[in-house]
């Protein structure tokens, strides 16, 4: 098996498999060894950017978050001020971020005109499924 290093670097990290497909479909296998300071993807806090549609109003909400499920109950439960009069609410989109700015700077873009427009756009299936 072939050694991968990034940036040449000695093997100081774990090894991890990836598993690649020559042009003619034969599978091969490589180790391929991460630096330490590349983390595990599956090790860092990801937050979400969420879309909530109001079945009452029938308008959105947007926000973000570190733990999705327990936001959502919080909002359907009554817990946040801004939503506590606007249930049920009903999770339509959400995105995951790696870091709390991109969820931050996500947010308050799908809350400007053009970010309504991406929504309206990418939900379309949705809102009308027949096409």
């Amino acid at each position: 098996m072939n050694c991968l290093y990034l940036n040449n670097e000695k093997p100081t990290g774990t090894k991890y498999h990836f598993k690649t497909h020559r042009t003619w479909g034969q599978e091969i296998y490589r180790d391929t060894v991460l630096p330490r300071r590349i983390k595990n993807v599956f090790d860092m806090k990801a937050y979400y950017v969420y879309v909530l549609l109001s079945e009452r109003d029938n308008k959105f909400y947007t926000g973000y978050t570190n733990n999705l499920e327990k936001r959502v109950g919080e909002h359907n439960n009554g817990e946040v001020y801004s939503t506590k009069m606007r249930r049920p609410l009903k999770l339509i989109y959400f995105e995951g971020c790696m870091n709390q700015q991109d969820a931050t700077r996500r947010e308050k873009y799908l809350k400007s005109g053009n970010g309504k427009i991406y929504l309206k756009n990418r939900l379309r299936n949705y809102f009308d499924p027949t096409g």
